[in-house]
């Protein structure tokens, strides 16, 4: 072994290198396989080193105890030093057997991977809604919106939904089978290798996105650091620097690429409330004179009779009107944006001619900077007031849901600017999705529609939007 070079890459693991040096052992570590050898057998001596500190501290105490009692508590022992030493040792190697064969996991390693979800995420494991247990072999499936996942105390992955990912090992190796990820591993890290169709990524202390695609191919962009990629069918193993981008192919093959714009999923994204109103008032009150907790001043069109606030509730009863309510000015952000629309619904006052009136209809809608409606969701008295979808430039339609508009309920609509649109049967997007469409041309929100027309009403407990906001230069 080159002393040089084992001091070098000692140096390296230690944080003491300067930026310059660091360039220098990357680019050599790509180059020379010797090298490459010479730094995994130091990750795993500086692995064993502190996996035996650890154990030496925890049994040091206990073994000088036990020692020193054996010393002392018999006047026998005391004319046979031989004879301590000999015990001390037994007791010893038998700590040391029971430590290898019946040692606890520390907490982080028995529970498991860590994962917290964007608010507008819905996250399944082995068909389980259930995110607090992750176990190996089962697969989690993020069908929406952004996770974060600990995967062990070195590495850290945000995924993009839709993904699916199986936990490979308890050591927090995985499989990607599809979506995007980007990976974080610190410079002290194990080995970390994730696994998919066309070889192992293999981590050596750097920062990399891929994404598994339809056809099982991947690309693959480091950030940082090194990446080794693995092909399968026996190809030779390439070593990709900073910058460094290729397609691997489900096969094994591969080729450079360019992928200027894929970005680096670094945490959850930005969550700001830009409307909120639960209709708290000090008995009746005029709706265009109260203000919500977030956003603007409701305003009034088309009423047939002045629309009111009682009892802590917006109610449409009395004639038909249309009502808007402003967002609080925001940054809609890039195209992985989305805006989350939750509200909760009470049966309203005149509910004694929802039977007999056929004709009646209720809308809520999101519009845009003009007032214009984008998307909407609307009930009519011909389908028993049961809520669809509608796409409002397309005037594409969902099927009906089972959920009527006049029952006590929540709903939640997640409304990407990515142009997909989900309707989820209660407060949140873990929710079950009763609806879901894609828009030819998603546009910012400004603000909340909603209307109700011949014998159509609603009546509503409470109101919030919430953005989940992403850099603009994010594709």
């Amino acid at each position: 072994m080159n002393p040089k070079l084992e001091r070098l890459l000692n140096r390296w693991l230690e944080g003491d290198l300067t930026p310059p040096e660091e360039a220098a052992v990357q680019r050599l570590l790509v180059e020379d396989p010797e090298a490459r050898r010479v730094y995994y057998e130091l990750l795993m001596v500086d692995k064993m080193l502190n996996e035996t500190q650890e154990t030496v501290s925890s049994s040091l105490g206990m073994m000088n105890s036990l020692a020193d009692n054996l010393a002392t508590s018999s006047p026998k022992i005391r004319l046979f030093p031989a004879r301590i030493v000999a015990i001390a040792a037994l007791v010893a190697l038998s700590l040391f057997a029971a430590f290898f064969l019946t040692r606890q996991l520390p907490e982080s390693e028995k529970s498991g991977p860590r994962i917290a979800g964007s608010i507008d995420s819905r996250i399944t494991i082995a068909q389980r809604q259930d995110s607090s247990r992750w176990e190996v072999g089962e697969l989690l499936r993020l069908e929406r919106g952004t996770a974060a996942i600990q995967l062990n105390p070195s590495v850290s992955g945000n995924f993009e939904g839709p993904a699916a990912i199986e936990l490979a090992d308890s050591s927090g190796n995985i499989r990607l089978l599809e979506g995007m990820a980007s990976f974080q591993v610190s410079t002290s890290a194990n080995r970390f290798d994730v696994r998919v169709p066309g070889g192992i990524l293999r981590d050596m202390s750097s920062r990399f996105t891929t994404e598994v695609l339809a056809d099982g191919g991947a690309n693959v962009r480091i950030e940082s650091g090194m990446l080794e990629i693995r092909p399968r069918g026996g190809r030779e193993a390439l070593y990709l620097k900073a910058g460094d981008a290729i397609r691997l192919e489900s096969n094994g093959a591969s080729h450079p690429i360019r992928l200027p714009n894929q970005h680096f999923l670094s945490g959850l994204p930005e969550q700001v409330t830009i409307f909120r109103d639960d209709f708290q008032t000090t008995g009746d009150q005029l709706l265009t004179s109260h203000r919500p907790e977030i956003g603007q001043a409701w305003k009034a069109t088309n009423e047939t009779n002045p629309t009111y606030l009682r009892n802590q509730t917006l109610d449409t009863s009395s004639g038909a009107r249309n009502l808007f309510g402003t967002f609080a000015p925001h940054d809609a952000g890039g195209a992985r944006s989305v805006y989350i629309l939750t509200f909760h619904l009470v049966p309203p006052q005149w509910i004694h001619d929802k039977v007999s009136r056929r004709e009646g209809v209720e809308l809520i809608s999101l519009t845009d900077s003009a007032g214009q409606p984008i998307i909407s969701i609307f009930a009519e008295a011909a389908n028993s007031h049961r809520w669809q979808l509608r796409d409002e430039r397309s005037k594409a339609v969902t099927a009906l849901t089972p959920v009527c508009a006049l029952w006590t309920h929540s709903l939640t609509l997640c409304y990407g600017l990515d142009g997909r649109a989900t309707l989820h049967d209660g407060a949140t997007a873990q929710a079950p999705v009763v609806a879901e469409m894609r828009l030819d041309k998603p546009d910012p929100v400004s603000g909340i529609s909603i209307a109700n027309r011949n014998g159509g009403d609603l009546a509503f407990s409470s109101i919030e939007t919430t953005l989940l906001a992403t850099p603009r230069n994010e594709p």
